[in-house]
């Protein structure tokens, strides 16, 4: 579930990347409290709100926006999602045969990371930019 989350947001996003200027890499890892960010996905939005928006997948607290997939460099808002299990099994429901049990998961990330994201970082132009975010619950 966290997988098809991260990749239905991030479909859309990949295809604003582009428009023939220089672009950039963006590569990390993330964790939370020390501990690692097993599932989710992080977007990268313009600071100043013109250009397109990127985002990547997070698996096993590593994330990669590629070079060819590409991030526009200048300074950048962070939002970072991060999916754990709960424990708890449910029924998946269709198309999945009846009883099918799937691990119940939850955001773990506190809404500064997100959807009120203080994050920032600067993407430089025709480079793998490097940058882990160890993040801490408030």
């Amino acid at each position: 579930m966290g997988n098809l989350f991260a990749l239905a947001l991030i479909v859309p996003l990949a295809a604003c990347a582009g428009c023939g200027k220089p672009l950039a890499s963006l590569e990390g890892t993330v964790t939370l409290d020390g501990q690692p960010v097993e599932q989710g996905s992080i977007v990268l939005l313009p600071v100043d709100g013109s250009g397109p928006t990127s985002g990547a997948g997070i698996e096993n607290d590593k994330y990669r926006v590629a070079l060819n997939a590409g991030i526009m460099p200048g300074q950048k808002t962070v939002q970072i999602i991060g999916i754990r299990k709960t424990g708890k099994q449910v029924e998946a429901g269709p198309p999945s045969p009846p009883g099918t049990m799937v691990d119940l998961v939850e955001q773990c990330v506190p809404d500064i990371y997100n959807t009120k994201s203080t994050l920032t970082v600067e993407v430089l132009a025709g480079q793998i930019n490097q940058h882990d975010f160890d993040l801490k619950s408030p």
